[in-house]
Order: structure tokens, then sequence, then C-alpha cells
């Protein structure tokens, strides 16, 4: 009898098969409701320190602007009489991200690549030993883009996420720099920088070009700048692995992130904040050969800059109005 009852209560403390597999069951769908609230909070963690990394660059942009009284050029076009004399590699420049470095915290590296104003070496130089131009700084990644840290696209200089607005920087000479006065329609109100990643293709519907941290790359600006023809998270979808000729559309120049639902942009008062795929735009911003710049460049000059006219904006399309520095058309609140 004592056996007995003994054996009944080492079989009571075990599990039935049922309750076993009730219980994984149930273990599976907390899993599945937790697994995207995971995401989620990763994703939100990504998109606050891709939010601090612009904040810093715009910062820097107004540290650069207090030295020197002008903010940095889109680049330095080796079409200065000095660069001709310096050396022919015209499409390599040095841009706005080199020029920003000693401004967040980065003098050595500034000191070391001893930029001359010129044409930029290739990236693959060496200093010391060592190919700077290939060294990933983290102010310039966005931690929710997963691409390469070389940028294929632009002869495999380090990768850049960042890119300027083609209405406040510009090349130099093509025009003076830009003063914080020349921003007529308000610096909160204008955008400065914005975000791309770098998604190679080929057969890539998610194609993206990103930029470059140091400079111009080749005979188009893509690495350096965008602009607000096409709408906010436009793909390029005819990429190759390493070249984006078939893109003739110009849908490359386009800003896109990997946030859902928008692009995060520095505005030229500093501030940074996170803009609506969806927002108003000018359709006709987009014409058949697809490279407007979605809302006319500073003059080809160093005349003074004022309004700059041209089809793109007008009341009511908000993307290209805050494109744009100097189209008298204010925007309060979008």
């Amino acid at each position: 009898m004592v056996n007995q009852i003994a054996t009944r209560r080492i079989a009571a403390r075990g599990f039935t098969l049922v309750e076993l597999l009730v219980v994984i069951a149930i273990i599976g769908v907390l899993v599945g409701l937790l697994l995207p609230a995971v995401q989620a909070a990763r994703e939100a963690a990504r998109r606050m320190q891709c939010s601090n990394n612009l904040k810093q660059l715009g910062l820097a942009m107004h540290n650069y602007h207090d030295v020197y009284k002008v903010l940095p050029p889109q680049d330095l076009t080796g079409a200065a009489t000095m660069c001709r004399l310096a050396n022919t590699n015209f499409n390599f420049k040095w841009g706005w991200g080199t020029a920003v470095l000693p401004f967040i915290e980065q003098t050595a590296l500034f000191n070391q690549l001893a930029p001359d104003g010129c044409s930029m070496p290739p990236a693959t130089t060496l200093y010391n030993g060592v190919p700077l131009l290939q060294q990933s700084i983290s102010a310039f990644r966005c931690p929710s883009d997963a691409g390469p840290a070389l940028n294929p696209y632009h002869t495999n200089y380090a990768t850049s996420n960042y890119v300027n607005c083609q209405n406040v920087l510009y090349p130099f000479p093509s025009a003076r720099p830009a003063r914080i006065g020349d921003i007529t329609d308000g610096t909160s109100n204008t955008f400065l920088l914005t975000e791309r990643t770098l998604s190679p293709g080929p057969n890539n519907l998610k194609g993206a070009v990103g930029g470059v941290i140091f400079g111009r790359s080749a005979s188009s600006d893509v690495s350096q700048g965008f602009h607000a023809s096409w709408p906010i998270n436009t793909r390029s979808t005819t990429l190759t692995a390493t070249a984006f000729g078939a893109d003739t559309n110009c849908r490359r120049f386009a800003p896109n992130s990997n946030h859902t639902g928008g692009v995060q942009f520095v505005f030229c008062d500093g501030s940074v904040r996170f803009v609506d795929e969806n927002i108003a735009r000018n359709p006709a911003c987009v014409p058949a050969g697809g490279c407007s710049n979605g809302g006319d460049n500073p003059p080809t000059s160093n005349a003074a800059w004022g309004a700059v006219p041209g089809r793109c904006p007008g009341p009511g399309f908000v993307y290209q109005n805050l494109y744009n520095r100097a189209d008298g058309e204010v925007v309060s609140d979008f």
C-alpha cells in the first residue's frame, strides 16, 4: 500500500504530453507577440541615433558658419585656377563632409588629410600607410542602413548616409558659399541635410546609391547632394552592382531611408525633423528627363543670392518649398 501511494505521488509530478504541447504553444504565441515589439524598439533606438548624427552634423555646419561666416560649399570644384595647376582630376573634389571634420571632433583626421581645395585623391591613397579616405566615421552612418562601409557607386570611398540640400550648399566657385542671411524663407523652413541609404543592385527594388563622407567622387554630384524632384523614399531600380548609368531619370538623387514612412531632415536652424514620405509636392518637378533638382540651383556666379524663380516651387508644394531657401513660400507647419 505504501509503495502504491509513493508511486502515485511520483507520477503526479510530471506533465502529460497534451499539457507540454499547450505550454509550448503558449510560449510560441508570446514570442510571436514580443518579437515585433523588440524589433520596433530596436528600430526606434536606431532612428534616434540617426537623428543624433544629423543633429551633430547640423551643429557642425553652424559652428563652421560662426568661424568662416559662410556655410561650407557642397564641394570645391576643380575649375578653380589654383586647382588647374595642381592636377587634372576635376571630378574628384573635397566636400562639405571634410570641411566639418574639425567641428565633429575629427581635427586629427582633417589635419592628416590636409585638403588643399583642389582634387580629392583616389580612395585607396595611403596616408602613412593607412587608406584614410576609406575610413568609416559613425557620425556619417545611419544605424538603420546595413549597406557596405565602402561605396561601390563612388569608387569605394567611405560611405555616408547624409547628403546636402543643393539649394543651400553649392559647388564653389560656381557660386559663392551661402550665408545664413541668404536663407530668406527662414532657417526653420529650409532643408539643410537629409538621409540616403546605400542598397546596391542589381535587381534591387530598394536600390539606393548612398553618399560619400569626404567629397564628390565622379562627374555626378549625387555623392554629396539631393534633389526634391522625385518623392521621398523613391528608389533606383535600374542600378547594377557598381554603376548607376542606367538611372537616366535621376531617381538616385531622392532622399530615402529604412525608417518606416519617411526620412529625417536637418533644417537650416539645426533642428532635426521626420518628414512624411507623402508630404505635398509638385509632381511637375519630375520632367521627362527626370534630372531637375526640384527647385532650381543657386545662381551660377558670385552675384548676390536672391529669390530663385522656377516652375517647381509654388503655394502648397510643401516639399519643394522646404527645399528652396528663397522662393517666398514660407511654410509655417507641415
